[in-house]
């Protein structure tokens, strides 16, 4: 990860959608690498304990991450993905010159009827909706291709 944006999250310590509060400090943690180097590589996202419930529904109960609210459409987290829309992903990689690149590998398709598939594309038969698995030949269709 190279960034985490979290300015649009707040807690809702009511459970009433009504006086939110900024998510307490801890709730957002890296696991691995760092994201001053932006190189985070696991995030944690959990409420810290004892951080409880004030409203007429919730009065002392610990607070979840379902308690967070995405404040650009209003609507508490229920899933992990929505996170998603706030990480900032970069690829960072060496070269060193100077060698030749490695022979491809076999695919490793294991399905049968996904082979079959493949066998079928190749002969330019190729059924409605179907996707192709790998590049096990220059005449079959490349990784992810849809027809």
């Amino acid at each position: 990860m190279h960034s985490f944006d979290t300015g649009n999250f707040k807690l809702d310590v009511e459970g009433t959608g009504e006086n939110m509060v900024d998510v307490p400090k801890g709730t957002f943690n890296v696991q691995r690498g760092s994201l001053d180097k932006h190189l985070g590589l696991r995030l944690q996202i959990q409420i810290p304990n004892g951080v409880v419930g004030t409203g007429p529904d919730n009065k002392g109960q610990q607070l979840t991450v379902s308690d967070i609210v995405d404040t650009s459409n209003n609507q508490n987290i229920l899933y992990a993905a929505q996170f998603a829309d706030y990480i900032q992903m970069t690829v960072k990689g060496v070269a060193i010159g100077g060698g030749e690149p490695a022979d491809p590998l076999p695919c490793p398709v294991q399905s049968r009827s996904l082979l079959a598939s493949l066998d079928a594309a190749a002969e330019g038969i190729v059924p409605e909706g179907a996707v192709a698995a790998c590049n096990a030949s220059k005449n079959k269709p490349r990784l992810g291709t849809r027809w």
